[in-house]
């Protein structure tokens, strides 16, 4: 029957019967605070996010986690699920996880980059459960604390791409550009989404900045605006593929 999935405080995900109130299942394994949840497919599986720097599937009927498909220092804050097309890098398209045209001020973010990627691909290697189900296809968008968003291959753990956050302009400043090398300060990725086609993703910011990417080349925005004077918590893509916050 129909469930409804939620994450606590307690740092336990709970699945619910919408027909009589029950709560069959209990997830337990992130050691910090869930940052979102997914449901995978029709629901077998499902996808958290945490503080504690992971992102991990598990399966709704054993209550355990199959695999932590993401793991850094960096604090997880938010996650998208998005079947890929022709258009979504993945990992058997040949997705490779770097982002051309990093500059000189990007070694911070470079090292938490390979780091990822370290894990992710050592994880890659074990073979998939048979209790993995509808992640094959999908891809995962983590908005993370250092500023990146990252795009991962559900199926095999494997980075396809890393969008780079811009600096941001410096408190005080107006809102006409972007804060140039050694100047302005880093964003937090606070929230993320897929447009509906699958190959442009957004991300929102702590300094109220909303940034999108085309994941083929995503080195630089395709866009960035200014629209918030808060931290953006939530975002969503609707109609022909615009950003609503």
């Amino acid at each position: 029957g129909e469930v409804i999935l939620s994450a606590a405080t307690d740092l336990r995900l709970k699945i619910w019967s919408v027909r009589d109130g029950s709560c069959p299942v209990t997830l337990a394994g992130h050691s910090r605070r869930i940052s979102e949840v997914a449901i995978i497919d029709r629901g077998r599986n499902i996808l958290s996010c945490s503080k504690d720097g992971t992102a991990k599937l598990w399966d709704c009927g054993t209550g355990t986690c199959i695999s932590t498909v993401h793991a850094s220092a960096a604090e997880v804050n938010a996650c998208a699920v998005h079947a890929a097309t022709a258009a979504t890098p993945t990992a058997a398209g040949g997705g490779s996880g770097e982002s051309a045209g990093a500059g000189a001020g990007d070694e911070g973010r470079e090292i938490e980059h390979a780091a990822a990627a370290q894990v992710i691909k050592a994880t890659a290697a074990a073979s998939v459960s048979e209790r993995e189900v509808g992640t094959e296809g999908k891809v995962v968008l983590l908005a993370l604390e250092t500023g990146s968003t990252i795009a991962v291959d559900l199926r095999s753990r494997t980075l396809v791409a890393t969008c780079h956050a811009p600096l941001s302009i410096n408190v005080g400043e107006g809102l006409g550009g972007l804060g140039a090398a050694g100047g302005g300060h880093r964003r937090s990725a606070t929230a993320c989404c897929f447009t509906s086609g699958g190959a442009t993703v957004a991300a929102g910011f702590d300094d109220g900045a909303v940034a999108c990417w085309d994941l083929r080349n995503c080195s630089v925005p395709v866009a960035t605006y200014w629209k918030h004077e808060a931290s953006v918590t939530s975002i969503a893509s609707g109609g022909a593929g615009g950003c609503v916050v």
